[in-house]
């Protein structure tokens, strides 16, 4: 039997080149990767930076008033202690708030049922809007809401 020309007399000659021959392509895309990892530490130095100077800001707020006795409109829930409670201000970069009074997320006004329901409606981008012309009309702001809420989802899935 005669060994064919392509095929290499030694296999550890074989085994030398392919081993030069990725060692080499290793050693162009060294450079190239200590490059990104060099960008990719400058990034997370600038983002750390922010975030302490952020927490910083946030650590050293002015201290409002202590609120009236809770008014009974409001009912006050007790929220477990965040990581700030705890001491821990190495670890977190964040600070829980207290809530603000409930008064303050509600508002009243004079307008009527049909003039919510118009400002809603104008409100909602055209897609919503062309679906809702094809539903029948609903009859109170909160199936208004509900409708165009379930419209919007189904078109967020449809993307």
């Amino acid at each position: 039997m005669r060994e064919s020309s392509s095929q290499t007399a030694n296999p550890a000659e074989a085994a030398i080149t392919d081993l030069t021959h990725r060692l080499t392509q290793q050693e162009q895309t060294l450079p190239l990767l200590m490059e990104q990892l060099t960008a990719a530490n400058q990034c997370y130095q600038q983002l750390e930076t922010l975030v302490r100077q952020i927490h910083d800001g946030l650590s050293q707020p002015h201290q409002p008033s202590p609120p009236a006795e809770p008014s009974p409109a409001a009912p006050v829930t007790s929220v477990s202690p965040g990581p700030e409670a705890s001491g821990s201000t190495e670890s977190t970069h964040f600070r829980l708030a207290a809530s603000p009074p409930a008064v303050t997320f509600s508002a009243r006004t004079s307008w009527n049922e049909d003039a919510h329901l118009a400002a809603f409606t104008e409100a909602l981008n055209d897609w919503v809007r062309n679906q809702l012309a094809l539903c029948p009309e609903p009859c109170s702001m909160e199936e208004l809401n509900r409708l165009a809420t379930s419209i919007d989802k189904r078109h967020l899935e449809l993307r």
